[in-house]
């Protein structure tokens, strides 16, 4: 059952995946492998049909973690609309059952879950052209393009200017950058519009999120082919308590990774180095005298968080152990909202959230207020609200930046 090359540029990969953690970690871990490119990645199993009609993917990479059977009628759907795209399987646990009915379905390999990256690695990289040999059967389309059963896909026009929408771009914007007309700009949002289902831009948006073919606002990512030492990782170390939470939750909203060291052993990062290669930063929050062993031998940036004022001989004190900074979790906190979340986007009210849901579903003002029940000024002034949490400037992109946070994992944009 195995599959020669697929194209002569990068393999276009379709991500599908129940857990959103294991759905992000696949794609980074994609992205850093020479010969590969994520085209989209996607929680529900229609997405997913959905994502092969826009983005004509080589290969589709589908986590099973719940067994084959409950997706037989899925991957049959999808074998049959998208004949040339392969299939790789993930899983946790199959029966010899289960293997012989993702066989007869025609799915490529099946990948168990206890082999790790590399077995994966070693599976995908079957896929790529230069190993493939030259004689392997190419498709009618690669990345971007679509399958002939679905009918034409986003073009990389469209994506450009879908990308440019979701960041909050106007019109005369978007054409100066892509050095177009605003007439044309209009146009290729229309055609957009019509390939996605979509009833207006917000809907487009939202769609387009959800099926992870465009990056929303605010995620970090690496431009394609550039490699370096990846994103930084904050060590923090001190008791459990009010200030490390606020402190995590301003890193959260930088969308900065972070680690909590309770090993109880003395401070070093070096430990953390084989499972982070980035740069690293060590955090002390409202640390304990115990805390401070080994700060001044540790290799990296070391910064001082106090939960209330701090005496300046102190500070003087800290700075002379090696420490590059000393800040309050107030400070903290409100770097934290610099990063577009206001009060934090984890306070969403009920209000906020019906508001948000409606936005998805494409629901003018009008409609949304009829939905409710409330008026159309309501509507603005939370709409207003959910633009500075999220610091967006219209719909779309706060559309965008709550799908990438997850505030509507549960909720597909439907078409309509």
């Amino acid at each position: 059952m195995r599959g020669p090359g697929l194209s002569t540029g990068p393999v276009g990969v379709a991500i599908r995946s129940d857990r959103r953690l294991y759905r992000d970690v696949l794609a980074a871990w994609l992205a850093d492998q020479p010969g590969f490119t994520v085209v989209g990645q996607v929680a529900a199993g229609a997405d997913l049909l959905e994502l092969c009609r826009l983005r004509g993917p080589d290969l589709v990479l589908f986590d099973a973690v719940a067994g084959v059977d409950p997706s037989l009628a899925l991957l049959r759907e999808l074998r049959t609309r998208a004949c040339r795209t392969r299939l790789v399987v993930v899983y946790e646990d199959l029966s010899p059952a289960e293997r012989a009915a993702a066989g007869r379905i025609g799915v490529e390999r099946l990948v168990p879950c206890s082999h790790g990256l590399p077995a994966l690695r070693a599976v995908l990289r079957e896929y790529v052209p230069p190993l493939a040999g030259p004689g392997g059967a190419g498709r009618a389309s690669g990345p971007g393009g679509a399958d002939r059963a679905y009918g034409p896909g986003l073009t990389e026009p469209e994506r450009a200017v879908l990308r440019l929408v979701a960041a909050g771009e106007p019109v005369h914007r978007i054409a100066a950058l892509l050095g177009t007309s605003g007439y044309a700009v209009e146009h290729r949002k229309r055609r957009i519009y019509a390939k996605l289902r979509a009833v207006n831009q917000s809907h487009a948006i939202a769609r387009a999120a959800a099926l992870g073919i465009v990056d929303p606002p605010g995620r970090p990512g690496r431009p394609p082919g550039v490699t370096g030492p990846g994103p930084p990782l904050v060590v923090l170390r001190g008791p459990p308590g009010p200030a490390r939470q606020r402190v995590a939750a301003a890193l959260a909203a930088q969308q900065v990774g972070y680690a909590v060291d309770e090993s109880g052993q003395p401070a070093a990062t070096d430990r953390w180095a084989q499972r982070h290669p980035g740069p690293r930063f060590l955090v002390l929050v409202d640390p304990r005298p115990q805390d401070w062993d080994g700060v001044d031998r540790v290799p990296v940036p070391v910064l001082w968080v106090c939960p209330g004022p701090l005496p300046p001989q102190q500070a003087r004190a800290a700075l002379e152990r090696g420490v590059a900074g000393v800040l309050s979790t107030e400070l903290v906190a409100l770097l934290g909202a610099g990063a577009g979340t206001g009060t934090g986007w984890s306070e969403l009210t009920v209000r906020e959230s019906q508001i948000l849901r409606s936005i998805a579903a494409g629901d003018t003002v009008r409609q949304t207020a009829r939905w409710l029940g409330i008026t159309e000024k309501t509507v603005q002034n939370t709409q207003a609200r959910l633009f500075r949490k999220f610091g967006c400037r219209n719909r779309a992109a706060t559309l965008a930046r709550a799908i990438d946070l997850g505030l509507l994992e549960g909720s597909r944009p439907a078409c309509p």
